[in-house]
Formats: C-alpha cells, sequence, structure tokens
C-alpha cells in the first residue's frame, strides 16, 4: 500500500498540505489519505467486476431471445456471484475521502489489492442477522420496542411528546440503543457528557423544564399544546421573512433558483430516448405495504409474512395482456442497473407504461452464505435503482429511486 498512499500524500492541493502543518492535524491527514487511497482501489476493483456482471446480463438477455432456456439458472447463479463480489469489495468500510479527494489516481495504476486496514471496523445493532449484519465486523444484540422505554418529539417537528415505559427488562445479552451509546462515549472519555446512567434517569431530565416525573409522564402518554388556528397572524411563519414564501429567500441566499420550476428526472423517456426504446416502462421503486415497516418483519412464523408472504409489482392490465403475463406470475423487473424478480399483481389502479416494485425484500429462510445473503438480490428493488452521484437532487442531495426506466417480462422457472 505505501507506494500508494506516498502518491495520495505528495499530490495533495496546497490548502491540505498547509493544514497539515497545523499541531495534531496531519495525523488527520495521514489517515484520510490512506483511506481515499484505500476508496480508489476498491472502486477500480469492483468496477471491473461491474463490467463482467453487465456483460453476463447482456448475454442471459441475448439467450432469452433466442429461446436458450436451459442455461438460463446456471448464468443467473453467475451473474449472481459477480454481482454480490462488486457489492462487496465496493461497500467494504474503507472511511471516508471527502468531496475533494486528494489525487485522481488511473485505473491501470490500481493493479495490486493490498492488506484491508483493520483499524476501521462495522459495528451494527440488530434485532435479527439481516444481510447488512453478514457484512458487519461485530454485530450486537439490541432491545427491542418492548424491551426499552420510549420518549419520542418526532423530530421537533411539532410541540409534543409521546412516550411509555419498558414492558419487561432486555432478556439474555440484549442491549438498548443508550446503552451502546454512553459505553461508547465514555470509552471516548466524554463520561461528563453522559451523567444518566439509565435511558430513565435520561427522560426524567428532559422532563423536568415542563415539570412531570418520569411516572407521571407514562401515566398521560401523550404531551402536547392545545390546537391553535391560525397562529401565523401572531407569530408569523418560520421563514426568514416571517411570510408564506413561495420565492424562497433561504434558496436565493444559497446561490439555487428561489422559485419552483420542473425539470425531467436523471432517467425519463424524454431525457434517455434511445435507453427509453430497450426500457419502456417507467419504474417506481418505493412501494410500501402493510404489514411491513421497511425492511422489518420478514422473518416466517411471526405473523407478517403469512400476511404478505411474496413481494409484488403493480402491472396495469393493458399491458399484462401484451406480455403474456397473468396476476400471481413471477416476472422480472429489469433496469441498466440488474434484475429482480416479483410476482405480478394485475391492476387498473396504476397507468399504462408504469410498473411499481414493492421495496426492501429480502428472505430469512434463504441461506446466509454467500452467493445468497438471505436472498438480499432476489428482489430487492434497491438492485435496479441509480447509484450514480450525478443523478442526485444538486440541491438536496437526494437519490432517484423513482422515475427509472425498465423493462417486464415473464420469469423463467
Amino acid at each position: 500500500m505505501s507506494d500508494l498512499f506516498d502518491k495520495v500524500s505528495s499530490q495533495m492541493d496546497i490548502f491540505k498540505k498547509l493544514a497539515s502543518k497545523i499541531p495534531g492535524f496531519s495525523g488527520y491527514v495521514e489517515r484520510q489519505n490512506r483511506r481515499a487511497a484505500d476508496k480508489l482501489l476498491r472502486e477500480s476493483v469492483a468496477s471491473r467486476f461491474e463490467e463482467l456482471w453487465t456483460r453476463t446480463s447482456e448475454i442471459q438477455t441475448s439467450m432469452i431471445g433466442e429461446g436458450m432456456l436451459s442455461l438460463m439458472d446456471e448464468m443467473e447463479q453467475a451473474a449472481i456471484q459477480l454481482r454480490t463480489f462488486a457489492d462487496k469489495i465496493k461497500t467494504a468500510s474503507y472511511g471516508y475521502a471527502g468531496f475533494f479527494d486528494a489525487v485522481k489516481i488511473k485505473e491501470e495504476e490500481l493493479t495490486q489489492l493490498y492488506q484491508f486496514d483493520q483499524a476501521f471496523f462495522d459495528v451494527v445493532n440488530e434485532h435479527w442477522m439481516t444481510p447488512t449484519a453478514l457484512f458487519a465486523d461485530y454485530v450486537l444484540p439490541m432491545a427491542s420496542w418492548m424491551e426499552r422505554p420510549y420518549i419520542s418529539t418526532f423530530q421537533d417537528f411539532v410541540d409534543s411528546a409521546l412516550g411509555g415505559e419498558r414492558a419487561i427488562q432486555p432478556l439474555e445479552e440484549r442491549k438498548e440503543d443508550y446503552y451502546f451509546w454512553r459505553e461508547l462515549g465514555i470509552r471516548l472519555g466524554q463520561k461528563e457528557y453522559w451523567p444518566w446512567e439509565t435511558f430513565e434517569e435520561h427522560m426524567a431530565y428532559r422532563l423536568k423544564p415542563v415539570g412531570m416525573t418520569l411516572e407521571e409522564f407514562v401515566r398521560v402518554g401523550c404531551l402536547t399544546t392545545p390546537i391553535e388556528e391560525k397562529k401565523y397572524e401572531k407569530l408569523g411563519f418560520p421563514t426568514p421573512s416571517g411570510k408564506f414564501e413561495l420565492f424562497s429567500s433561504v434558496l436565493e441566499k444559497l446561490g439555487y433558483d428561489p422559485l419552483p420550476f420542473y425539470e425531467e428526472p436523471f432517467e425519463s423517456p424524454a431525457r434517455m430516448q434511445e435507453v427509453a426504446k430497450e426500457y419502456p416502462f417507467i419504474l417506481n421503486t418505493g412501494g410500501r405495504f402493510m404489514p411491513m415497516f421497511h425492511s422489518e418483519f420478514r422473518q416466517l412464523g411471526i405473523g407478517t409474512r403469512d400476511k404478505h408472504p411474496d413481494p409484488l409489482a403493480d402491472v396495469n392490465i393493458e399491458d399484462a395482456q401484451g406480455l403474456g403475463i397473468k396476476d400471481g406470475d413471477w416476472i422480472t423487473i429489469e433496469t441498466k442497473r440488474g434484475r429482480i424478480k416479483q410476482k405480478a399483481r394485475i391492476s387498473d389502479r396504476i397507468p399504462r407504461g408504469m410498473v411499481n416494485t414493492e421495496a426492501s425484500w429480502w428472505f430469512p429462510e434463504l441461506p446466509a452464505e454467500e452467493p445468497f445473503l438471505h436472498g438480499v438480490w432476489e428482489s430487492n428493488a434497491n438492485v435496479l435503482t441509480l447509484d450514480n452521484p450525478d443523478a442526485c437532487d444538486p440541491l438536496t442531495g437526494g437519490w432517484q429511486n423513482r422515475a427509472l426506466l425498465c423493462r417486464v417480462y415473464k420469469a423463467q422457472d
């Protein structure tokens, strides 16, 4: 690694070199440069395997068109293994290189994979051994919602607080979030900022300004101010001008267009007409559904999968007829980035030319070892989404997870 690190260090811009002379800052710069070099190498290796995966996907598409279905299972396994390996290299912990890389190194120079720096590792607090937890160096058992007290102010969006007591003490070795962060803070020399030994003590501290004890709050369960209509007549709106702003003074100050405007999505039929010929459907990947919550409650035997056992994709009736797809058929949804399988739910509630996939699917009942990883690549809509930073909203940084281009066809058994 030394040659790559030396090159990164020698080609720092003048501001980083000046900053590295500040007492105590040089060690930080050195660590950042090591992370930058590590990041560059990992991205290069991952990109090479992604090219192989793209080529494999193209071959699969050609095989489907030519009716060579007998080899599809083997090709699918090869594609999954290539995708899994590329993602594992790409997402492994390598630290943070910042918005401004210390140096741009040509891909051909990154020819050796060096030993991973053991100083950086991942820790996950979890209830279950999820696909994310499988990649972690440490997995700490986390207390469930019934094993910890609760207080929330809804990110301070409203004048209210909701909460309650724990039903039972945490079982086995499970710990609540507060315990983890307090213990970490103490070990980092921050004990003075964590004077409350338990979360109940912290809750009691937070309730002091309203003149309530923890026991009184638990009995009430919710605190809120009386609803007052037209508060803006007395207080104004929460904007710099105090007015309801269609012309955003905040955006203007930040150098952005202060007026609302429309812009085509990064990947749309209007912006990418050639791509739309091959991927003619508009895809939404954000479908939510009860009784699941994001990626939670997928485990068999707890009642939720019994109510919703399979991932569902909404397809318009006329589109389904044209594709030879029936309600309940397993279908493949494919974008330029990858493909997944979900069951078709034929409906007239979704417009023609659009497909809605359910988000966050994985299958805890499938094997944990690679390439399966509890089926994280089988039906997970994130496989289809953009991971190009250029596609992010320039103002908010938000990813485009909707209005993507895709194609749909009946899945092969």
